[in-house]
Order: structure tokens, then C-alpha cells, then sequence
């Protein structure tokens, strides 16, 4: 089990969270995030779930990120703090 399987499976249990606990993982592009849902999946946990298109998506035509896909391109809810 690497260290991010170890690390993030100790904290879901530690927060009372077990093998069926829904987890939702979310990084820039959305390529990290599968990542992560699939090597928690690989260590037990059975509902794991990678939000496609991350927070940014990819670049548009002029390499800026946020523009046609993700998160924020959609219009959900975020703030920045």
C-alpha cells in the first residue's frame, strides 16, 4: 500500500468512514483525482468517485484552464479563500 492509500484510508476510518463510505476526490483536470479513486479502490474502499473534468478541466485553445470543462466552467458552487 503506498503512503496516499495508507494516509487517506487511516483518516476516513479515524473520522468514523468505512469500506462503504462515499468518497469524492477532486483535483485541477480531474486526472489526479481518478488516481486517487482508483488506488483506495484498490485497498477496499467500494465506493469511490472521481469528479470528472476536475475543478479547472483542461486548457482551451489559449491554455486556460476553467473555461470549457470542470467545476467552475459549469457553474457549480466554489468560493476562494
Amino acid at each position: 500500500v503506498d503512503n496516499f492509500s495508507k494516509v487517506t484510508s487511516e483518516a476516513v476510518l479515524a473520522k468514523g468512514g468505512n469500506a462503504n463510505t462515499e468518497i469524492f476526490f477532486l483535483c485541477r483536470s480531474g486526472v489526479r483525482s481518478q488516481g486517487a479513486a482508483a488506488a483506495l479502490t484498490e485497498v477496499g474502499f467500494e465506493n469511490c468517485f472521481n469528479v470528472a473534468g476536475g475543478f479547472e478541466g483542461p486548457p482551451d485553445g489559449s491554455f486556460h484552464r476553467g473555461t470549457i470543462d470542470g467545476w467552475k466552467a459549469k457553474g457549480l458552487p466554489w468560493r476562494q479563500t
